[in-house]
């Protein structure tokens, strides 16, 4: 599956009507980050989703859309759009959450429940630590809310 970011300029006018504050400096900035991330590391979160959750790709190219800061959510599936931060880490993090939210869906998996979302992050947490290590990983951890805590710690009991 590909995985491309939307383009530019729709892209920065897309942020901006939504209103963030994010300078078109800073948007490139974060633009390469993510470009970075598809060439180098997207080859191996495209195949470890669908064999952690045992359900292939259900579509052939998906549009990442960059959300502003004052995004109510940290990101969404459908469309694919997550908020921008400074922590790219969570960023990441985020991003491979809501990918794996995509991929049950079109597995025709009802995830509705809020109970099943630990899992859905823990296959995030595992896909994380792959590809960067459980240094990082505890660097994110360290930055976390006290209810972003209590999500942690359910999604890391399941194996």
């Amino acid at each position: 599956m590909k995985l491309q970011l939307c383009p530019n300029p729709f892209a920065f006018n897309f942020i901006k009507r939504l209103g963030g504050k994010l300078s078109e400096e800073e948007f490139v900035k974060i633009k390469n980050k993510i470009l970075k991330f598809i060439e180098k590391d997207w080859p191996t979160v495209d195949k470890l989703i669908p064999k952690l959750t045992g359900i292939p790709w259900g579509e052939e190219d998906i549009v990442l859309y960059i959300a502003p800061e004052n995004f109510p959510t940290g990101g969404r599936h459908y469309p694919l759009m997550i908020r921008y931060r400074e922590d790219f880490d969570k960023f990441l993090l985020i991003l491979f959450h809501e990918l794996v939210h995509r991929n049950f869906r079109h597995g025709n998996i009802k995830w509705i429940e809020e109970t099943e979302e630990p899992k859905v992050h823990s296959i995030a947490i595992k896909v994380f630590k792959k590809l960067y290590g459980e240094k990082r990983l505890k660097k994110i951890e360290s930055k976390l809310s006290e209810k972003e805590k209590i999500f942690w710690a359910k999604a890391k009991e399941l194996k």
